[in-house]
């Protein structure tokens, strides 16, 4: 999956001429590939939450899988990749003095 998104990335890259489209459309596909792994359910369980209740006596269990995962992971990335211009503004001086940020303007 690694490789596979690479080569998106670069061919996003290539056709769009914006490394931040590119990303985009690189964590677009990634989203759909993992849920469409999820759906069909090539999947493996990663590890289980236990809620349990003292209360009631109840235990709730809810398993958190390889897909899942990929796809949150892949969804955060995406919305701060979108929200970045907004964010960037903000970011403390010191890190900007170095130019680890630049900006288009």
């Amino acid at each position: 999956m690694v490789m596979s998104m690479v080569v998106v990335l670069l061919l996003a890259w290539k056709w769009f001429g914006s490394l931040r489209i590119a990303f985009l459309t690189m964590l677009v596909i990634g989203k759909i590939w993992a849920g469409t792994l999820w759906a069909f359910g090539i999947d493996r369980p990663l590890f289980r939450i236990l809620i349990h209740n003292k209360v009631k006596g109840t235990t709730s269990a809810i398993t958190l899988t390889a897909d899942q995962f990929v796809f949150l992971s892949f969804l955060t990335a995406f919305v701060v990749t979108l929200v970045w211009p907004y964010i960037s503004p903000h970011v403390p001086e010191p890190i900007r003095r170095i130019q680890v940020l630049e900006r288009g303007d």
